[in-house]
């Protein structure tokens, strides 16, 4: 199940300036399916398009790219470095391969 993080920079639950990380697992049964999920999703978390998509599925996120991307809004692939590095995806590394990561950091 592809998990995406999406740069949020008018979340609809929050008063002022603030932006944050929606993250919305996409467990429809196919992409299309995901992607009407999350445009059908999006209006409940944020009052403008996204400003970034991350997911470990680079063709449902370059997807959902195109979704946020028009006119007023460009929905960039990757999550830019001002926004931290909170959640890092590796869609290559195993759980097996994390643990071993963290048993050499101590």
């Amino acid at each position: 199940m592809p998990i995406v993080y999406l740069g949020n920079t008018s979340p609809s639950n929050v008063e002022g300036d603030t932006y944050q990380v929606t993250t919305i697992y996409a467990n429809e049964p196919n992409r299309l399916a995901n992607l009407n999920a999350i445009k059908s999703l999006w209006p409940y978390h944020a009052e403008k398009p996204a400003a970034w998509v991350e997911c470990d599925d680079q063709r449902l996120a370059e997807d959902i790219a195109d979704i946020f991307t028009d006119g007023t809004n460009i929905c960039q692939i990757g999550r830019p470095d001002e926004w931290g590095a909170e959640e890092v995806i590796d869609s290559e590394a195993t759980e097996e391969e994390e643990e071993e990561e963290e048993v050499d950091n101590g």
